[in-house]
């Protein structure tokens, strides 16, 4: 065999093998049993057809911006009359199963807070989260705010309870306020008059 000949033997082969790797790679990939493939959806006989399309199988009402409102309720206790309101702002539930609220309080007493939701049953829902308390920039606490709520039929407002535990700076136990949660969802065409 001449030196050429072999030189292209040899990265035949090469080659070959490559091949033969990557795809034996490429196969394993969806090898895991925990992994969950859901089917594509395609648009039909249009020019597009290889465009894939968003699927809003998974999506879930509760899914969106909300202005909402906390008022109180059974806690005289503390000088605080029921219908007072606790707190009010915007809270955007993203897909992720996460959720961020923009308090109404001043930016620097920590406006903005964070929290983590699961759908428990229908339309019902289960909010843990957790917002940070400063005073001139000192941290002061915690609070962490848990709610129950129940999405409307339509899907344009969600209420439900609330529990507000305050801790200070240590995690030491405070007051545990009770409450109730209103809101409405803001959509594209929202106007403010509308969530006033």
């Amino acid at each position: 065999m001449n030196h050429v000949s072999r030189k292209i033997l040899i990265a035949v082969a090469l080659f070959a093998s490559l091949t033969l790797f990557t795809t034996a790679a490429y196969a394993s990939c969806g090898a895991y049993p925990e992994a969950k493939l859901k089917p594509q959806a395609w648009t039909p006989n249009g020019a597009n057809s290889a465009t894939l399309l968003v699927s809003d199988e998974d999506s879930d009402g509760i899914i969106g911006l909300w202005r909402i409102t906390i008022t109180s309720k059974d806690n005289t206790a503390f000088g605080i009359p029921d219908g007072a309101t606790l707190d009010k702002g915007f809270a955007q539930w993203h897909s992720d199963g996460t959720e961020i609220m923009n308090s109404s309080r001043q930016p620097s007493t920590g406006s903005f807070c964070l929290g983590t939701w699961k759908k428990i049953g229908g339309g019902k829902y289960r909010l843990n989260h957790f917002a940070l308390g400063f005073d001139d920039g000192v941290h002061l606490g915690y609070t962490n705010i848990r709610e129950e709520v129940i999405l409307s039929n339509d899907g344009n407002s969600f209420s439900g309870s609330v529990i507000l535990a305050i801790y200070d700076g240590q995690g030491n136990a405070g007051p545990v306020l009770k409450g109730e949660i209103t809101a409405v969802k803001v959509k594209v065409n929202t106007t403010l008059q509308d969530i006033l």
